[in-house]
């Protein structure tokens, strides 16, 4: 978000946020063990339900009985095939929001579109009438609307889960046609607006696409090295399900609901099985191996590894490459690991950038020397009557 990348944000907007995600212990994790190569660009598969004019017209009126949005609706089924899937009652997603308040700060200085990716998080209490829960989901994200403007950065610090966790690992994406033909009412008949059709990838294991109005259609945008095909497919069959429970909830609790949707096969969401451990083979390789370790609270990583697939999200590859500009002093872009995301691979990527043959070992060499001393040994070393000072790093 722009607004939140130019003013830091205020007391209100980290109150909001603190208490959305208090608790907020871990995440239920889609990733089924990998379908390819973790090194590899993405693969994606699509899932698509489509809802006729019948069934989306039964969702439209269920909303409106209940005195909430459609999108409000898609974001419960999507919670409900969750919570299905995963076997927890509390679970999280992205939400792609935009928009152009007036109190986001330097707002009128602003150019371009405001959009953003925050978490939802969907508690489901079993007892609980399902119209209820959806109202106050709703009123929920009527609040967010003043604190949606945020940063990743204060976004993660503020739920309290490790750097290396993701507060999501899917995205949903609701396309509001109805907006669109607003825009051209605004724009006059003298305007006309052609639609660009682009290919929708995002850096998320699962994206959820929504668009259509008369007749919606759900696309689920799968990442097979993360997401394996039958993974794909369990959520694509609750979500179904969920959509066409919505259509007429009623009286229904969400434990009612829940039960109504089809049971998720047996170990679908089986953990991702880490193969087994590449040890590094030289000083580079040790460096950014503890490097990587320490930020995903992790005891070892191996060099053939993924960063994304131990957990790294974005924010955290951000620290990663800080550390590496730090302690090896070279300038590495962000993108640099997301397309070398293993250890050996964004080692060549640093040798690659050297100015002179041998430098990044050596450098390697001195920053493990460091980093074995104990601290006696420092403080001794940065005696300036020291024989043995510590080392200072060649650039």
């Amino acid at each position: 978000a722009v607004a939140a990348i130019i003013a830091p944000p205020s007391s209100a907007t980290e109150q909001y946020w603190r208490a959305e995600l208090a608790e907020m212990t871990h995440v239920a994790r889609l990733l089924g063990a990998p379908a390819g190569d973790a090194a590899a660009e993405a693969q994606w598969r699509d899932e698509v339900i489509t809802l006729d004019a019948d069934a989306t017209a039964r969702l439209v009126r269920e909303a409106r009985r209940m005195g909430v949005s459609v999108n409000t609706l898609l974001q419960g089924a999507w919670a409900l095939a969750l919570a299905r899937t995963s076997g927890t009652l509390d679970v999280s997603f992205g939400l792609a929001v935009a928009g152009r308040a007036i109190d986001v700060a330097m707002v009128d200085e602003i150019v371009g579109v405001l959009i953003n990716n925050v978490p939802v998080r969907a508690k489901l209490g079993g007892n609980e009438r399902a119209a209820a829960w959806l109202a106050a989901l709703q009123a929920r994200q009527a609040d967010m609307r003043a604190a949606e403007q945020v940063s990743p950065e204060a976004l993660q610090q503020w739920s309290g889960l490790a750097w290396g966790q993701r507060l999501f690992e899917s995205l949903v994406v609701f396309q509001d046609d109805a907006a669109e033909s607003g825009q051209r009412d605004w724009f006059g008949a003298s305007l006309k607006i052609t639609k660009a059709v682009t290919p929708t990838a995002t850096a998320l294991p699962l994206t959820v696409l929504v668009t259509g109005t008369d007749t919606l259609t759900v696309t689920m945008r799968c990442d097979v090295r993360w997401v394996a095909p039958d993974l794909g497919a369990a959520l694509a069959s609750q979500l179904a399900a969920a959509l066409h429970a919505l259509g007429s909830v009623g009286d229904s609790t969400l434990a009612q609901l829940l039960a109504a949707l089809p049971p998720a096969p047996e170990g679908i969401l089986r953990a991702v099985e880490r193969a087994p451990i590449v040890f590094p083979r030289d000083d580079v390789e040790r460096v950014l191996a503890r490097q990587w370790a320490t930020l995903l609270g992790l005891e070892v990583v191996g060099v053939t590894e993924s960063f994304l697939a131990l957990g790294g999200s974005s924010l955290a590859a951000t620290q990663a490459i800080a550390r590496v500009r730090e302690s090896f002093q070279v300038d590495v872009p962000v993108r640099a690991l997301f397309e070398s995301p293993t250890v050996e691979s964004f080692a060549r990527v640093l040798v690659a950038r050297e100015r002179k043959r041998g430098q990044m070992q050596r450098i390697a060499q001195l920053i493990l020397r460091v980093e074995d001393m104990s601290a006696d040994e420092l403080r001794a070393s940065a005696s300036p009557h020291s024989q043995n000072p510590v080392p200072v790093v060649p650039t």
